[in-house]
């Protein structure tokens, strides 16, 4: 006992000592001085735990409190223990406490735990201690009040601090502001701040984020069109569906920068391409078009096709021809050098070679001064053998003779 006597003895106070029969009164204090026990938080007894020297045992108290200071305040728990007498005055054994500096109470899920441990000079006393806010209380003074919740007048859960956490997708002080980030063209292409106010996605605009922002066109918003009217930068619309280019008109090509007028007169007869070139009407050739030529194939009109320029292009087997290719002038090319009677112009006129003669180059003649074959030229229209003076006869080989009349 504190008086150092046994707490009891085999007779009396005679004899051998037996172990004291131990409870024990526990005191919970908070204050700033270290010194103070007042058990402001509150006082428990238990009964008696054992008649023996060494006890193991398990008793829950708790201590309920309005109020509770961390800041420069000292927790401090102690405990007396006490020998039960059934006939005399209960026995004081000795006091002891520990304290500790500003302790801060947990949740009712997560409380402040410790283990603690009290000496004193005859006993050494084992706590536990678990500090902690009642349900739906926070904060370091268990004074925040937070109820979770998920009906009309809120969305939240509470976090350590009595903070209110809103669900996934509510937003606002009491979370009562739905917002649920969301990139689809039904529901829009937003995300959602910490208020819960739409904020659009890059180059989306509206209440609901679902139209593109000036000069950006497509579903996704993605491309970038501004009208032009320049010769540097071209000439074109935005298409509203999605921000193709569209030429003005007279205007063509991938930026606009070919420019065709399409006519049909003097300066030209032709359409325009996607390309801005120029497409040719029917019949109609050239830069400009202004060449006409049709290909033909009878012996009014000629046998001909047309290039690219609209020049006449005679068809195969005909060489030298007329200007609609209408005559023919065929050389004889499967005959021997010596043989050949004629060539033809690019007109289509024969040309007679050498020896031949006449309008077909049909006859031969060849100018000699021989006895064998005779003495003449050739005459140039049609070829007809003409004698050297002097000589006569069909192939010019008699001499001529001289006639002398006299007239007596």
């Amino acid at each position: 006992m504190s008086n150092g006597k046994c707490c009891d003895h085999l007779l009396f106070n005679f004899g051998r000592c037996y172990p004291c029969d131990a409870y024990f009164k526990l005191c919970v204090s908070q204050s700033v001085s270290r010194a103070a026990h007042n058990c402001n938080l509150g006082r428990s007894q238990t009964g008696v735990v054992g008649d023996k020297d060494n006890h193991h045992f398990h008793i829950r108290k708790q201590f309920s409190f309005n109020s509770f200071q961390v800041s420069e305040c000292n927790f401090t728990i102690g405990v007396d223990v006490w020998d039960k007498d059934k006939y005399t005055k209960d026995d004081f054994v000795e006091r002891t406490y520990i304290t500790e500096p500003s302790i801060r109470p947990g949740t009712s899920h997560n409380p402040f735990k410790k283990s603690l441990t009290l000496y004193g000079s005859r006993i050494t006393v084992g706590l536990e201690l678990k500090i902690y806010c009642d349900n739906n209380y926070y904060g370091d003074s268990c004074t925040v009040q937070c109820i979770p919740r998920d009906d009309w007048s809120g969305h939240y859960t509470c976090d350590s601090q009595g903070r209110k956490v809103c669900r996934r997708g509510w937003y606002g002080q009491s979370c009562t502001r739905y917002c649920v980030p969301r990139d689809d063209s039904i529901n829009g292409h937003y995300v959602c701040d910490k208020y819960g106010n739409k904020r659009c996605l890059r180059n989306w605009q509206g209440p609901s984020c679902k139209s593109c922002v000036k000069n950006w066109y497509g579903k996704r918003c993605s491309t970038y069109c501004v009208p032009r009217d320049s010769d540097d930068h071209g000439h074109y619309t935005c298409r509203p569906t999605d921000g193709m280019k569209e030429c003005l008109p007279s205007w063509f090509g991938a930026e606009c920068l070919q420019q065709c007028v399409a006519r049909d007169d003097d300066e030209g007869h032709y359409f325009c391409a996607h390309d801005g070139s120029k497409t040719c009407m029917h019949g109609w050739h050239g830069v400009n078009c202004t060449v006409f030529c049709v290909p033909e194939s009878d012996d009014e009109s000629g046998y001909y096709a047309c290039d690219n320029e609209g020049k006449k292009v005679c068809f195969d087997g005909f060489h030298g021809f007329t200007i609609n290719c209408s005559s023919t002038c065929l050389p004889e090319n499967d005959t021997v050098a010596e043989q050949v009677q004629y060539k033809c112009t690019d007109n289509g006129d024969k040309v007679c070679n050498q020896w031949w003669y006449g309008s077909e180059c049909s006859e031969y003649c060849v100018p000699h001064n021989d006895t064998i074959h005779g003495h003449y030229t050739c005459d140039p229209r049609d070829g007809s053998k003409v004698c050297l003076k002097g000589w006569e006869g069909t192939e010019c080989r008699f001499p001529r003779r001289r006639w002398v009349f006299k007239i007596e």
